[in-house]
């Protein structure tokens, strides 16, 4: 993990993680401009939170990238302090010009609605259609969650 931590805060990585950055943003776009739209106002985008559209590097890099508990985790995110990520912003008002509707779907739990909906407006996120998060105490994975939400 030493590894990771210090490649996360060099140069190196900063220029790599802008590039890829760059090239999503140029995908996404194509795609969005692409999309074949029935003008009936049904389409949606279904957006992660976390690291998609809220940026939780910060997080991981204090605590071990991966090697956390749920506790600081919930911590974290009660503190609402997690910035959203430019291209997705970028991304989502674009979406909203094209009259799609954006769903939100997180691995965070249903208790946590406030100040997720709390971090996603200070960030920017002004609308949505969904915000779909993991029922408390659902014995499933996140990924799991993600694949098939209720």
């Amino acid at each position: 993990m030493a590894t990771a931590r210090g490649y996360s805060s060099c140069s190196r990585w900063q220029r790599a993680a802008a590039s890829a950055a760059a090239r999503k943003r140029r995908s996404r776009r194509r795609t969005a401009a692409a999309l074949k739209l029935s003008g009936h106002g049904k389409e949606i985008w279904v957006f992660d939170i976390d690291e998609t559209t809220l940026f939780t590097l910060p997080y991981q890099a204090k605590h071990g990238y991966g090697h956390t508990t749920n506790a600081s985790f919930l911590q974290y995110v009660a503190r609402v302090s997690a910035l959203s990520l430019q291209g997705t912003l970028r991304l989502y008002h674009r979406l909203l010009q094209l009259e799609i509707k954006p769903v939100f779907l997180s691995g965070r739990t249903e208790d946590q609605i406030g100040v997720t909906t709390h971090n996603l407006l200070s960030q920017g996120y002004s609308s949505w259609e969904k915000l779909l998060l993991q029922p408390v105490g659902l014995q499933t994975s996140t990924q799991a969650f993600k694949i098939k939400p209720p």
